[in-house]
């Protein structure tokens, strides 16, 4: 499969062809992903005649397409603002939960680790006590997320509960 690279000539804002490179293939085939030939330089906050930024108007640009949904916009809005903001040097995208774009095991037969699987190991590595307290709690609500006995709405307080008690642990 050939990388996906913008032509020299694309007018399309450098967000706007990076959530196109990020959008999801419709393939198993494995994907090449190829360098940028330069640097993506992201324009500096111009205010145009009807007072919304460049950023801004990249944002509209993308979220007014039809397919695209959202709870609150503002939100969203600010969390890529920081993305942006903060470079590539300082994103890491982990994006497959089931293995469905990743591989299950490695070349020497060593099962890869699951999404949650890199996080417990990294939090482990920066912040073991950290990492005790996220044991503890999956320990108390892993068996009730995956208990066949519950149904969906008695399982929900507790998923709840779990994630704001997570959520208040670092």
């Amino acid at each position: 499969m050939d990388a996906v690279t913008p032509s020299d000539n694309d007018q399309r804002s450098p967000l706007t062809m990076a959530f196109a490179v990020l959008a999801p293939l419709p393939t198993t085939q494995p994907v090449q992903v190829a360098e940028m030939p330069t640097p993506v330089v992201f324009p500096v906050a111009m205010i145009d005649e009807n007072s919304r930024t460049i950023a801004e108007q990249n944002f509209d640009s993308i979220f007014n397409r039809p397919h695209v949904m959202m709870r609150d916009r503002d939100t969203v809005e600010r969390k890529l603002r920081v993305m942006v903001e903060g470079g590539k040097q300082k994103l890491m995208i982990i994006s497959d939960f089931d293995y469905t774009l990743s591989r299950f095991e490695d070349s020497r037969g060593t099962r890869c680790w699951t999404t949650h699987g890199v996080f417990d190991n990294c939090t482990k590595q920066v912040d073991p006590e950290l990492a005790n307290k996220f044991e503890r709690l999956k320990e108390k609500y892993f068996p009730i997320e995956f208990d066949p006995k519950l149904s969906q709405e008695q399982k929900i307080p507790y998923m709840e509960e779990w994630q704001s008690l997570s959520a208040c642990c670092n």
